[in-house]
């Protein structure tokens, strides 16, 4: 059900098209879908950094450092979606910003070199966690899986929440290089699930590490 929910969703956002109002009510700024992503970027920032705390308590550094940076990863995109609070409290942006910002905001999202940074990202990061899962199927078959490979791929049945997100990338890439106001409108909904994918991951590896603490209690059975 939650490898469909991302599909079944996004056809869902596209068919509210037919109702002008609606599909604005769903995908505008400071709408339905923007809002969840705040909540989920949130939600995915702060199983990240609790994850980060209990690997570098308890001794593995490196990955530790790898969830620290998905916090801070997770922080930038909460502000951005927010607008570090402008949209929140009101405040006018600095003309030197408004100068190059494509919507006149308190972001840096919506700067064009920025912008192409963070398309990259998103882009890169949909592929990897669509495709990580056969990476490490395969490993395993040939008797060369790495150890707590769950701390770093997602699990088969997010692939599709990323796989949406890598292939509204390419296609934007490639095909809906125009930006047509339903073509830009609809990758809110490829956001919401890069978020979700998140989310669900780090909550998913902070349930395992919690196990694992407990696991090593004295007088508990791992």
């Amino acid at each position: 059900m939650l490898f469909l929910l991302p599909i079944v969703g996004g056809l869902g956002v596209a068919g509210t098209r037919v109702s002008r109002s609606l599909f604005h009510h769903i995908t505008d700024e400071d709408a339905i879908l923007e809002w969840a992503q705040v909540v989920l970027y949130v939600a995915a920032g702060a199983f990240a950094f609790f994850n980060a705390v209990r690997l570098w308590r308890s001794g593995s550094r490196l990955p530790a450092i790898a969830w620290f940076a998905f916090t801070l990863g997770c922080v930038f995109v909460t502000g951005e979606e927010i607008s570090w609070g402008q949209r929140i409290f009101g405040w006018s942006t600095p003309e030197s910003l408004r100068a190059i910002n494509r919507q006149g905001e308190t972001t840096l999202h919506n700067i064009r070199t920025v912008l192409n940074g963070v398309n990259a990202v998103l882009l890169v990061g949909g592929f990897y966690g669509a495709v990580g899962w056969i990476a490490a199927e395969r490993l395993q078959a040939k008797g060369r899986s790495f150890d707590r490979a769950w701390l770093f791929l997602p699990p088969f049945f997010l692939s599709s929440a990323f796989g949406v997100v890598f292939a509204y990338k390419l296609s934007r890439l490639t095909v809906f290089q125009s930006s047509r106001y339903t073509i830009v409108r609809l990758g809110e909904w490829a956001e919401l699930c890069f978020g979700f994918g998140l989310a669900v991951f780090a909550a998913l590896v902070y349930k395992r590490l919690r196990r694992e603490d407990r696991g090593a209690q004295p007088g508990r059975t791992p």
